[in-house]
């Protein structure tokens, strides 16, 4: 019986480590790879590994990657400063090389990328992106917030280049729609399990999500508000196929999600400079969250309150100019570069000036 692997919060990026390996060759050509004959383990180790990355104990890890006709594997990452070392030389076991690796921080994310290679974030950014539209906005014992989804933006984490992948859902948590059905919080008549609420606080994480430089990850359906149940276990139905919902499309309120989605991605694609500028502010903590973004030729400031009551915020537009919102052409003059700006629960806006 297939059950859920315990998570740590390194593991996604780990998933990444074995593309930067260092091979030399034999004399020879690569033998071509017989499939049939490939059985994915390491077969000579005192625990059989199978190939790819398993977690051996709390701070440790195996490494097993299939290169026939490989003489030497170097494991190059940023715990052994990117370079080609014999401590990180892997063992050659048949067509398989493997390596063990301990002593590292389960609390602490390892970067696995370089040259333009991006990497996938840990599931802590996914978890605070669910967290904002259910409005389980807290603050913690150490002044920090649960829905703080600032990780995903690149120099918050003093990179130089946005090559961070943000995600806000994944192929093994519950989506967003399903937890805003399921769990969202009601305040009088306001309520985020309504579907129309929901789906509308959605679109506003949609919005800030697609503003933060770097590539983005969606799964499928999300933009339609995908909200079937995936289960926790194989027991629950984890394992089995779920429905494609393509009548989700001919509902008017997922069909409005969708075209946020789509909005977006248009926007990012006709703006690259803009959406790829290294000059942008965020304040992405509280319930009222916003980021801007300034180019040469064009600024962009984007802001979701995903309170359950009204909000306000001084939001840092930049500067003092007429703005008009992307998604409904309302216009706005900002007398200062800092405006003290007022939400609706759920209500976001998207403006932008040449």
């Amino acid at each position: 019986m297939k059950t859920k692997p315990e998570k740590l919060r390194f593991y996604p990026v780990f998933m990444f480590c074995l593309l930067f390996v260092a091979c030399d060759c034999d004399d020879k050509p690569d033998d071509p790879i017989d499939d049939g004959n490939r059985n994915g383990n390491a077969t000579t180790t005192e625990t059989l590994y199978r190939e790819g990355i398993t977690r051996i104990s709390d701070d440790s890890l195996a490494f097993v990657l299939f290169a026939p006709g490989k003489t030497t594997v170097h494991l190059i990452v940023d715990f052994n400063d990117w370079t080609v070392s014999d401590d990180y030389r892997m063992t050659k076991d048949g067509d398989f090389f493997r390596l063990k690796t301990g002593r590292l921080d389960r609390n602490k994310e390892y970067v696995c990328h370089r040259n333009g290679i991006a990497v996938i974030m840990d599931m802590v950014l996914n978890h605070s992106y669910r967290q904002s539209p259910l409005v389980r906005t807290q603050q913690n014992a150490d002044s920090s917030w649960n829905a703080d989804v600032s990780w995903g933006a690149y120099k918050e984490r003093g990179w130089e280049t946005p090559n961070l992948v943000a995600y806000m859902e994944s192929h093994d948590e519950e989506r967003l729609m399903y937890k805003n059905n399921q769990y969202g919080k009601e305040y009088e008549v306001y309520s985020v399990k309504n579907l129309s609420t929901g789906l509308q606080r959605t679109a506003g994480d949609i919005v800030l999500y697609f503003t933060l430089p770097g590539p983005k990850m969606s799964w499928q359906f999300g933009e339609l508000g995908y909200d079937y149940f995936l289960g926790a276990s194989a027991e629950e139905g984890r394992l089995e196929m779920k429905p494609i919902r393509w009548d989700y499309c001919d509902d008017p309120e997922r069909k409005a999600l969708y075209d946020v989605f789509s909005r977006m991605i248009a926007l990012k694609k006709e703006n690259a400079a803009l959406f790829n500028t290294s000059n942008f502010t965020c304040e992405l903590q509280e319930p009222f969250k916003y980021v801007t973004l300034t180019s040469s030729n064009k600024n962009m400031v984007a802001m979701s309150n995903f309170d359950v009551v009204d909000a306000a915020n001084n939001v840092n537009f930049g500067r003092a100019r007429k703005w008009k919102d992307h998604f409904t052409n309302h216009e706005i003059t900002i007398s200062s570069p800092i405006e003290n700006i007022t939400l609706s629960p759920g209500e976001y806006r998207l403006y932008l000036n040449d």
